[in-house]
């Protein structure tokens, strides 16, 4: 989690079919940077990082080309609720939001949709019950 320099761990890599790694917040710039420099050519499976946030996108450009992930929310998803969240969060904060900020913000549209479709009742046994009520449109998922 601390590594500054991932040369001697990616230099040590066994032969494989893929590499798996988690790269948070600078790690994931650090990491594609080395990979590129050392004619990475494995291809990459990210589990939950930061490399989807727009801003490191734009500093490891095409050298994540060709990776694989799990992004819990992109900020560039072509949906009209997406498009309005992305823009009002540019306009108060000057950047667009990254997958923290997109998570908060469907998670918080998940349990207001549910409790709009229980009345507020927030006992288990009514936010259990299935419902075509629940309509969550921020990001175009039902």
């Amino acid at each position: 989690m601390d590594a500054k320099d991932f040369n001697p761990y990616i230099l040590a890599l066994k032969d494989a079919d893929v590499v798996v790694c988690y790269l948070p917040g600078i790690a994931a710039i650090q990491f594609y940077q080395s990979w590129a420099s050392l004619g990475g050519k494995k291809p990459i499976l990210e589990t939950p990082g930061d490399t989807t946030i727009s801003a490191v996108m734009q500093v490891i450009g095409d050298n994540a080309v060709g990776s694989r992930g799990v992004a819990t929310y992109g900020n560039y998803v072509n949906t009209p609720g997406n498009k309005e969240f992305v823009s009002a969060y540019q306009q108060r904060w000057k950047e667009p939001p990254s997958h923290i900020e997109g998570s908060a913000y469907r998670d918080i549209e998940i349990a207001v949709e549910a409790l709009k479709a229980t009345n507020g009742d927030t006992s288990g046994e009514a936010l259990a019950k299935p419902s075509d009520q629940y309509q969550l449109i921020g990001f175009g998922v039902a």
